[in-house]
């Protein structure tokens, strides 16, 4: 897919550090890190997910955080008991998007995101689903691609 000049999910309101604790911003801080990484490819739709990550932590870990990411030595996500149970959702839903940023979902992400939904307490069949909704997702933006480009070729057809 080419690539956009905008978040394919801009309508999605995502998660900001208003929404979190100090805990919950470091670690989601982290797992976008992570989300970004997993499959050694950052599209530059994830690349922007990296920069907005940097402020979910305090300033002076903002340097840290890039350097660890640069190097590829993020910290282990550790389970983050989240009581609110609205939130885990959409922290993982916020991880599933940002991952499809770059048009798929590769084993390496799944085996990521059914890893991070436990450690937020989602069971993994739900991850499953919404893993396998993602992808419906990417189905759905890649016909939408088709369509424009069908268009784009056929001769004008007015009245």
């Amino acid at each position: 897919m080419k690539h956009r000049a905008y978040s394919t999910f801009s309508h999605h309101r995502f998660l900001d550090r208003r929404d979190l604790n100090a805990e919950e911003s470091e670690w989601f801080a982290i797992a976008i890190a992570e989300a970004v990484v997993s499959d050694d490819i950052i599209s530059e739709g994830q690349l922007a997910w990296i920069q907005q990550a940097v402020h979910f932590l305090e300033h002076e870990d903002r340097q840290k955080y890039l350097a660890s990411i640069k190097n590829r030595r993020l910290p282990r996500l550790k389970p983050l008991h989240l009581v609110d149970r609205e939130k885990a959702a959409r922290m993982f839903l916020d991880l599933v998007l940002i991952i499809l940023e770059n048009f798929e979902i590769d084993e390496r992400e799944v085996e990521f995101l059914i890893e991070v939904g436990t450690n937020i307490g989602i069971k993994p069949q739900r991850s499953q689903d919404v893993i396998n909704w993602g992808n419906q997702l990417l189905a759905h933006f890649r016909e939408k691609d088709r369509f424009i480009d069908r268009i784009k070729r056929d001769e004008p057809d007015y009245p």
